[in-house]
């Protein structure tokens, strides 16, 4: 039997997932974001731009708005997730993050988040999320899986 305390972490970090998944990714200025690419064939970056803020290690890190209902009031509450490209088989992407792994196909409907052996979680994909941005970005070719070579990157970010 498993000590409470266990299964509040559990609960906890599935609740850490569930809003990463629909924290709301800030953009650049002038509000633009890439536009969704339809085929996986061209590895090349399909966007000008990427959705990531910065690199930490292996790493894309992404900043989002905390959902309304979940801040405080008064300014937006900023909250910043890390995500790692493991790459893409048979069609299908797949980044890990806190301990978990999320994956989705291109084009993506449903992002499938795989938490612990027995838990999957599917949330509806939304390309202005933060892991919908993160999966974009996997998608336009932005995202390097560790230790491979890079992909092109026109504005040599």
């Amino acid at each position: 039997m498993k000590p409470p305390y266990a299964l509040t972490l559990l609960t906890i970090a599935a609740l850490g997932m569930v809003a990463a998944a629909g924290c709301a990714p800030r953009k650049a200025a002038d509000g633009r974001g890439p536009p969704r690419s339809e085929s996986s064939a061209d590895r090349k970056p399909t966007s000008a731009t990427h959705n990531w803020r910065t690199r930490a290690g292996d790493a894309y890190v992404y900043q989002g708005e905390a959902p309304p209902g979940q801040g405080k009031p008064g300014p937006p509450v900023l909250q910043e997730q890390r995500y790692t490209y493991l790459g893409e088989r048979d069609g299908v992407y797949t980044l890990a993050f806190n301990g978990e792994t999320a994956s989705c196909t291109n084009p993506c409907d449903v992002v499938t988040i795989h938490a612990g052996v027995f838990h999957d979680e599917r949330v509806a994909f939304d390309p202005d999320s933060v892991i919908g941005a993160a999966f974009q970005d996997a998608f336009d070719g932005w995202l390097q899986v560790p230790g491979q070579a890079g992909a092109a990157r026109p504005n040599g970010h």
